[in-house]
């Protein structure tokens, strides 16, 4: 397929069905719930897997076809992760025994990537036959990706899909588990466990998460196989680090938003591509436009790497600067015991600081300005980074004598009041109603507890 040998594809299939029974017969087959030392290890030994499979490729091709597969893994394993909140909320909602969740992570991992090849196959036969869709993929991740980006500001709980709760109508099954097996005599017959639900959930809900997943690999490579391998080996590593992860998920704060950035920049990617090979009448004649660059296999696996990096230290940044509330802590507007005064005490500020009230404030404007400031910083950035390194592309004419560099200056300037605008507008919908609500609150605490002093008197 393409450029890849019938025989390079048998022998990859066959190592990463091999991995799939290693990983069965020597981790699921005898139920355990995996300690972080073994999630660990095998986490790190597919992510070494991945890298040494990187050399492979560049060794046997070249370097190019090299990055293009690690940035495209890269890319696979960050939305993997974030798939990983769907897969926790479907573990909890059918309670699947913890000594059971390796045995349907596995196989429900195993049907997916079935599912994705099938994709695979399909996505690189239509973006061969018809360039114009790399057009469809790129509007659809800009979609995606702007979604995204709104709604990571959106500070509920992860809605597990619709339709989960409507599989126990279509696949009947007993309410009861028998550990990690299939089935359970019930009234003296043998129906299935719910442990077959989960795993019908896990894989056509992976199979969902594919359609942002792949075309986002395709806007980094059109070389099925490389797509093929960096899905393959992005979801072998998924089943232990959903419990290496399983407790810091949550803390993973800004993951979406960095996935916002990376799947809008792939987005881009891939409109530029499109224009690159343009066959669209209506779109300069039919002609490619050639003045739009192609970004370079270099920048994208920085750029992504980097707005990766800095999700993950701004997210453990933002859970240092706010643990969770402590039980028993004091709410605003209750008093304060002080035993050697009878007089009431004026406003306790460190008991109003601790309320759940003043650090729900606190967290909804920490969750607009995290969020922006590592915006601007990724696009501040690569305004650099492509000015250091990227003169022929900022010197790339638009129109006259308007030039890409110029643009993006621009931009850095709009960008700024652009930031502002926004905050402006949050702050007046979700911050300063809270804040008058809080500032009413004190003052009635002081003019009351000043009326009793007067009274006392």
């Amino acid at each position: 397929m393409n450029h890849v040998d019938i025989l390079i594809w048998s022998i990859s299939i066959a190592v990463v069905i091999g991995f799939f029974f290693f990983d069965f017969y020597s981790h699921v087959r005898h139920a355990h719930v995996p300690s972080m030392k073994e999630a660990g290890f095998w986490s790190i030994f597919y992510i070494v897997l991945s890298i040494g499979f990187m050399f492979l490729v560049a060794w046997q091709w070249d370097w190019a076809h090299a990055g293009d597969f690690i940035t495209g893994y890269f890319t696979e394993k960050a939305l993997s992760v974030d798939n990983l909140f769907v897969f926790l909320l479907i573990m909890i909602s059918f309670q699947v025994p913890k000594i059971a969740q390796q045995k349907v992570l596995l196989i429900g991992i195993a049907i997916a990537l079935v599912l994705r090849t099938i994709f695979i196959i399909a996505g690189a036969w239509v973006l061969e036959a018809w360039a114009w869709v790399f057009y469809l993929f790129g509007a659809w991740l800009l979609y995606i990706g702007v979604k995204q980006f709104i709604d990571s500001f959106d500070d509920s709980d992860p809605e597990m899909p619709g339709w989960v709760r409507h599989v126990k109508r279509v696949i009947p099954a007993s309410e009861h588990y028998n550990g990690d097996k299939w089935t359970v005599v019930e009234n003296g017959k043998k129906v299935f466990t719910p442990l077959v639900l989960v795993i019908v959930s896990l894989g056509f809900t992976d199979l969902l998460f594919a359609l942002d997943s792949i075309p986002a690999i395709f806007g980094i490579t059109q070389e099925p196989y490389l797509v093929f391998m960096a899905n393959a080996l992005a979801l072998l590593g998924l089943r232990q680090l959903y419990f290496l992860l399983d407790g810091l998920l949550a803390r993973l704060k800004y993951l979406d938003l960095g996935l916002a950035f990376i799947l809008t920049f792939i987005g881009v990617k891939l409109v530029f591509h499109a224009l690159h090979v343009n066959e669209v009448p209506f779109i300069n004649g039919g002609e490619p436009v050639m003045w739009v660059p192609e970004i370079p296999t270099w920048f994208s696996l920085i750029y992504i790497f980097g707005v990766l990096l800095i999700a993950v230290i701004a997210s453990l940044i933002y859970s240092k600067l706010n643990p969770e509330d402590e039980s028993g802590r004091r709410q605003l507007g209750g008093s304060v015991s002080h035993p050697e005064s009878a007089t009431p005490s004026p406003v306790d500020y460190v008991a109003v600081q601790a309320s759940e009230k003043f650090q729900g404030h606190r967290r909804r404007q920490r969750s607009f300005v995290f969020p922006m400031t590592i915006f601007f910083l990724v696009w501040y950035f690569v305004y650099v980074l492509l000015g250091a390194y990227a003169h022929d592309f900022m010197a790339t004419p638009v129109f006259g004598n308007i030039n890409v560099g110029l643009i993006l200056g621009l931009l850095q300037f709009v960008t700024t009041f652009t930031i502002t605008t926004l905050y402006v507008r949050f702050a007046n919908r979700k911050l300063d109603p809270v804040a008058e609500d809080l500032r009413g609150e004190l003052e009635d605490i002081e003019v009351g507890a000043g009326t009793i002093e007067g009274n006392a008197r």
